[in-house]
């Protein structure tokens, strides 16, 4: 009797695993068959427009977050453009000291403010200021892990 409990046993756990095996290769042939198609990126089919594709990313970026209009994208990108253009001529000319570097990006979020702010509305200003806010807590977040498993910043 415990033969034929331990063979059924068996049968029931081979049964149990071809299931699982047929499952897995459904699964497995889904996903091949229903993969979306992607090519080349943007990025990868025009290296030498690198600077305006990245501008054009930031600003729709902008636009998903402060919900711009049409009309301020274009605006948008000029801004980012040209501010992504002088960090580009500074970095050719050398930074110097990690001091340098840091005092370049604060200069430059200092000007993307300044030149951003009035092609904003209130609204998209309120957002834009939230999200800055948002983005220095992050930053906060990284400094006091750096702090606390480092030993601070590595200058």
């Amino acid at each position: 009797m415990s033969e034929t409990k331990a063979s059924k046993f068996k049968i029931g756990m081979a049964v149990l695993g071809a299931g699982f095996l047929v499952a897995g290769v459904i699964l497995v042939v889904s996903a091949v068959v229903n993969r979306p198609e992607r090519g080349p990126t943007s990025l990868t089919l025009h290296p030498e427009r690198q600077e305006e594709i990245a501008a054009e990313r930031r600003a729709r970026e902008l636009q998903s977050q402060l919900n711009l209009r049409e009309d301020q994208i274009p605006a948008v990108t000029a801004v980012i453009m040209d501010i992504r253009g002088q960090i580009r001529a500074r970095r050719e000319a050398g930074l110097g000291d990690i001091q340098s570097i840091r005092r370049l990006r604060e200069d430059m979020i200092q000007e993307l403010d300044t030149r951003l702010a009035p092609l904003l509305d209130e609204d998209q200003r309120g957002g834009y200021e939230q999200s800055k806010e948002n983005l220095i807590g992050r930053l906060d977040q990284v400094r006091a892990l750096m702090q606390r498993f480092l030993g601070g910043w590595q200058d």
